[in-house]
């Protein structure tokens, strides 16, 4: 019998998705007043129109919620759905510190965490790691043969142990 899907906040609570959506809808209002107001040269006011534009393509991006079912891992964002099958995943933990991936550098739709860590980052230990992350600790690290994520549902603890029950209750082997 296949295990009901369980959906996940990703990884901030209402109050901090309220601070963020308040925060980019402030900059956003004080940028489009400046564009609207100030007579600016033209560069000037491409700039900040590039900054808005940046800052709503960050938060589309972000992921919103986790779904875990009995074979994947869905990251949904207002744009974008990403699986993850469960029977390919061949290492899994949970990250509680910058020592445990060693992170050293990021490229992508990373915005230092205001959006979340959206694209490539880099471990000294594990490589290129795909992040789909809202902060990133703590988080979740999974390994399949071809590629590393990173993900950051709320209650980190909880989804992991629902993820090893789904492999458990399907005779999945368990990840190292």
């Amino acid at each position: 019998m296949e295990a009901q899907e369980e959906e996940f906040l990703a990884g901030y609570s209402q109050r901090e998705q309220f601070r963020t959506v308040f925060g980019a809808a402030f900059l956003a209002g004080i940028m489009l007043i400046l564009f609207a107001v100030t007579p600016a040269d033209l560069p000037f006011k491409l700039i900040r129109l590039a900054v808005i534009i940046i800052a709503v393509i960050g938060w589309i991006s972000s992921p919103r919620t986790y779904l875990l079912s009995s074979n994947k891992i869905s990251i949904r964002s207002i744009v974008f759905r990403k699986s993850i099958s469960i029977h390919d995943i061949n290492n899994a933990f949970i990250v509680d510190s910058p020592q445990d991936i060693e992170i050293h550098g990021a490229d992508g739709l990373n915005s230092k965490g205001f959006f979340g860590y959206i694209g490539t980052i880099r471990s000294s230990r594990y490589g290129e790691i795909k992040s789909f992350t809202n902060r990133l600790y703590p988080s979740i690290y999974l390994e399949t043969e071809k590629n590393r994520y990173l993900i950051s549902p709320d209650n980190t603890s909880d989804f992991f142990k629902k993820y090893l029950d789904y492999r458990r209750e399907n005779r999945i082997n368990s990840p190292s």
